[in-house]
């Protein structure tokens, strides 16, 4: 949503707007939370002034935490990384997966060895 007062514009999103109407200013270090996990449930009842670790946690419960394939930039699926283990706990070297895989051998071997994508079993 953008905002316009005399020619100056400010582009604010609705539960950033909700809470300073309702609780006040942004403290330092806090972000807005959705207390039930819904990013469209903008009711003052769901929104809170949060650190972004609490904001964080409070997605890790509600499940809606954007990692693996959900991320925006993933290269690999949930099935890629899993192949790569099967293929990395065989013998092959994350080097030799990489570029067969489009990813560097850090991120061949962080998969393959569980340091990310540890959601996959």
């Amino acid at each position: 949503m953008t905002l316009a007062d005399c020619g100056r514009t400010r582009s604010c999103k609705v539960h950033t707007l909700v809470l300073e109407a309702f609780v006040g200013p942004r403290p330092e270090g806090r972000e807005t939370g959705h207390m039930d996990g819904n990013p469209l449930n903008n009711d003052i009842s769901n929104l809170a002034w949060v650190t972004h670790a609490e904001n964080i946690a409070h997605k890790a419960v509600h499940g809606t935490v954007v990692h693996g394939e959900r991320f925006w930039s993933a290269k690999l699926t949930a099935d890629r990384v899993r192949e790569l283990r099967r293929r990395y706990a065989n013998g092959e070297s994350a080097q030799s997966m990489a570029a067969e895989f489009e990813v560097s051998r850090n991120a061949a071997w962080a998969a393959a060895t569980g340091k990310t994508w540890k959601h996959v079993t």
